[in-house]
């Protein structure tokens, strides 16, 4: 299911993508770091729980085990490379799950010739009971790092490559797995790191378009920060236009 769905492709793309910008992401990849390490610190944690840790270029893993944090890594599918790098280390755990809360097995299914009949507005309603599929320990720092824009897009990518949905749809379910992923993030009283929108710029430098990346809004939390992400370069994103993204970092406890 998830090769078919790209899940896989997704993650080397992003490898590749880090690799090919020449530490243009350096600056926002220690932004997230240090607010990792604050806000631990702030909350005392003695467990931090990453959800969709991937490939840990934004989590400061080697600075948490050293302060003696027992680290639980979160993610639909770990690259091996990271498995084998780490999983001797006895304060950190690996954990496969859905961060989304089983919102990829309900899209894989409804783009199945059986349950698409059923329709969208069906398939609406099933997200909408999604409920978090994590327990929490009172002592654990939860935190989604720059993956809550990213939370539907291969959901919708693979539903539009499938005929499953139209355009006019992705909005729509984008919201609904946005917010139970964030929902998921407020129970635990957790931290948030997201983009927010995607800035566009031409040869010049002019501003030339903006679009959102996320469709809910964000609830006010504490320790507060913004800043923007230099994440496209090379005009390979937008074709012909670099790319920035603006983010939030938010804690809510």
């Amino acid at each position: 299911m998830l090769y078919r769905m790209g899940y896989y492709a997704g993650q080397a793309g992003i490898m590749r993508r880090f690799l090919g910008e020449e530490g243009s992401w350096h600056g926002h990849l220690s932004k997230t770091k240090q607010y990792i390490l604050d806000t631990a610190i702030s909350t005392r944690a003695k467990k931090v729980r990453i959800l969709g840790s991937g490939w840990l270029l934004d989590i400061p893993i080697n600075e948490l085990v050293r302060s003696g944090v027992h680290v639980t890594l979160v993610d639909i599918a770990h690259p091996r490379q990271v498995m084998h790098r780490y999983s001797g280390n006895p304060l950190i755990a690996f954990e496969t799950a859905d961060v989304t809360g089983g919102a990829v097995q309900l899209a894989y299914a409804f783009a199945t010739r059986a349950n698409r009949s059923k329709g969208v507005f069906e398939f609406l309603g099933s997200l909408a009971q999604l409920s978090t599929p994590f327990t929490y320990c009172k002592d654990e720092l939860v935190v989604s790092a720059n993956i809550l824009s990213q939370t539907s897009v291969l959901i919708t990518d693979y539903l539009l490559s499938k005929r499953a949905i139209r355009p006019a749809d992705v909005e729509p379910i984008a919201r609904l797995v946005q917010e139970n992923h964030l929902n998921a993030v407020l129970l635990a009283g957790g931290a948030l790191v997201a983009d927010y929108e995607e800035e566009y710029f031409d040869d010049d430098g002019a501003q030339v378009g903006i679009k959102p990346t996320i469709y809910i809004p964000l609830r006010q939390g504490q320790m507060e920060q913004r800043w923007t992400w230099t994440f496209d370069t090379k005009e390979t994103y937008s074709h012909g236009l670099k790319t920035n993204l603006n983010v939030a970092a938010l804690l809510f406890c």
